[in-house]
């Protein structure tokens, strides 16, 4: 026994029905009358002929355009290149964080779910923000994986 499927309504990655086939409208008549020398009133247009061009069959040159004379050609980055950036960005954001420290160094009371200590400003202050950055990350990771193991194996 089988079902007929019933028709999409148009959720999410489907396309909308379309809307339903209406009549052809239909003209009036045309009444045709005739001048001499002129085509019928109404009738189809003659067709002139089209002259042809000729198809330019030659090769396109496909070898990587050499730059002018006197003009170095662009540096490619590569990995190591990539790799020193990264590394001096990581410094730099080190060193924001250590004046972060030292400038924030006096001691508060901290009070989490019951638990209740004394911690360094700047140490409350950054296992704050980690405990934010994991809110983000990690479910973020999550629907990265769904979504990569998707791509790789589709229903």
């Amino acid at each position: 026994m089988t079902h007929a499927k019933p028709p999409d309504r148009g959720g999410p990655g489907q396309r909308p029905l379309a809307p339903p086939e209406q009549p052809p409208a239909t003209r009036p008549p045309v009444e045709r009358t005739r001048v001499e020398g002129a085509p019928l009133e109404g009738a189809p247009a003659q067709r002139t002929p089209v002259e042809q061009t000729p198809i330019d069959r030659t090769p396109i040159d496909r070898t990587p355009a050499q730059p002018a004379a006197g003009t170095e050609p662009p540096k490619q980055r590569g990995r190591v290149g990539a790799v020193w950036w990264g590394l001096i960005i990581a410094a730099v954001v080190l060193v924001l964080i250590l004046v972060f420290v030292i400038q924030n160094s006096q001691t508060v009371e901290v009070s989490y779910f019951g638990w209740q200590g004394r911690l360094s400003l700047a140490v409350a202050m950054l296992l704050g923000v980690a405990a934010g950055a994991l809110l983000v990350v990690i479910p973020g990771t999550v629907r990265i994986l769904r979504l990569r193991n998707k791509v790789r194996h589709p229903r």
